[in-house]
């Protein structure tokens, strides 16, 4: 038990941290290469928090663990809208951007539904994985094409100081070798990052394959647990600091963008690299309740184009329920 007590701490720190190098560096790069606050707070941001998820789901299927590449997508996806968005709106009620409402949000929708389509044969193939990858790149195009250069800056006073000051704060750190700071060192931190992700998953899979042999649960059941949990922590950190700095709005789009990340982008390279088998268990329980999770998103967001704390209360209290049901019909 050490041993799996080693490699899963062992894996989390360096997922961590490798994940918090690459979002530095990357958004270094960003600020250097003049793109808008709210195509960072979609991409670099959601991109960087989700890159646990894609190592380990990625190095999951390479070992033939379709289950733990699955599950910790679904599992992250649900513990993102049930749990992280829960803590962060019940710091700040959280208003709901336009283009989140009637863009994003409704297609994150339909990507799930799809992913849950593709599972129904008991398996994600190469094909499918291409799909997802292709719509993934349709994606980053839509958002660098339609996002205005000034979009994301929000009308309130303390929001827009808020965005001033983090703005500020990032200008004077890259102003240190030129105006966005030194380039090989933003390119360190990428590199740096994404070395320590691949082993970090390396080791946190290792764990977590053993976790389910010691306890005598499936691989299904710990990829949207143990290891979804694990690799949702960048998210959880940052949506709730976005909230606790009064930038709620960036931690939504955090969570919508990191869920699109993971489907797309996770899913179709772990696919399209490794194709994989999955449970039914998953099919028949954790997909469509993150369909479920999906929906409840939309409704939230949809009806006083805002996430109160009572329905962030609710969302936690949906996930618990989850959690419940998962531990009792596995």
């Amino acid at each position: 038990m050490l041993t799996i007590v080693f490699l899963l701490g062992a894996g989390l720190a360096l997922l961590l941290s490798g994940a918090e190098w690459l979002v530095r560096g990357g958004g270094r790069l960003a600020f250097y290469l003049g793109i808008s606050p709210l195509v960072i707070g979609l991409t670099v941001v959601a991109f960087g928090t989700s890159a646990p998820e894609l190592a380990t789901s990625v190095f999951a299927a390479y070992h033939g663990r379709g289950d733990i590449a699955l599950g910790n997508v679904v599992g992250s996806n649900i513990v993102n809208i049930g749990l992280v968005l829960g803590l962060a709106g019940l710091l700040v009620p959280i208003r709901v951007d336009t283009t989140l409402n009637t863009r994003l949000i409704p297609f994150l929708l339909l990507i799930s539904l799809m992913l849950w389509v593709f599972a129904l044969g008991l398996q994600i193939s190469r094909v499918q994985g291409l799909v997802l990858l292709l719509l993934f790149g349709l994606y980053i195009w839509y958002c660098l094409k339609t996002v205005r250069p000034d979009a994301g800056k929000l009308p309130a006073p303390a929001v827009h100081r808020g965005e001033s000051e983090v703005r500020a704060e990032e200008g004077g750190r890259l102003s240190a070798g030129g105006r966005a700071g030194p380039l090989v060192k933003s390119l360190f931190l990428v590199v740096a990052g994404l070395v320590m992700l691949g082993a970090g998953a390396e080791l946190f899979v290792r764990g977590a394959v053993e976790f389910a042999h010691q306890v005598g649960v499936s691989e299904a059941v710990v990829g949207v647990t143990v290891v979804a949990l694990g690799t949702s922590l960048p998210e959880l950190v940052a949506s709730v600091m976005a909230a606790a700095k009064r930038l709620p709005s960036m931690a939504l789009g955090n969570i919508v963008g990191s869920n699109i990340f993971n489907i797309l982008c996770i899913i179709g390279v772990s696919a399209g690299a490794f194709p994989f088998a999955v449970s039914p268990s998953l099919v028949n329980f954790s997909l469509p309740t993150m369909v479920g999770f999906t929906v409840l998103l939309m409704v939230i967001c949809f009806t006083r184009k805002r996430v109160s704390r009572a329905e962030a209360g609710i969302s936690i209290l949906f996930t618990a329920m989850y959690a419940a049901g998962l531990l009792r019909f596995s």
